[in-house]
């Protein structure tokens, strides 16, 4: 467990990818207060600015607060089970065509003899 927030935001900062000017206007805070931040001069933040942060960096919340559990929010959900389909592009879908797709693949399945309905209650 990281025991501050300070060693925290420096372990998900990446100046390559990250500033901290463009994270206090995510965050909705000054940049001073995020330099504070940075300095240590800041223990804990409020929850807000904390969630904020926390997608700004790609890192779970609770671990961006205390330290405890997984830090990227990755690590927290399961893999993607199609490398040839993009999933941001599929997420942004509509419903219908979510539902469509599923169709498909319960079809595909049940033609290889896969029963993809008894999986979903398991």
């Amino acid at each position: 467990m990281t025991s501050s927030l300070k060693e925290r935001l420096l372990l998900a900062f990446d100046p390559h990818k990250h500033s901290q000017v463009e994270l206090a206007r995510v965050a909705k805070v000054t940049q001073p207060s995020v330099s504070d931040w940075f300095t240590g001069k800041t223990l804990t933040l409020k929850a807000e600015p904390m969630i904020r942060t926390a997608l700004y960096l790609n890192v779970a919340p609770l671990w961006l607060s205390t330290g405890e559990g997984e830090m990227r929010i990755d690590a927290l959900r399961p893999h993607w089970p199609f490398p040839g389909i993009d999933e941001e592009w599929f997420c942004s879908l509509g419903r219908d065509t979510h539902l469509s797709i599923q169709g498909g693949i319960f079809l595909q399945a049940a033609q290889m003899g896969v029963n993809l309905r008894n999986a979903e209650q398991g």
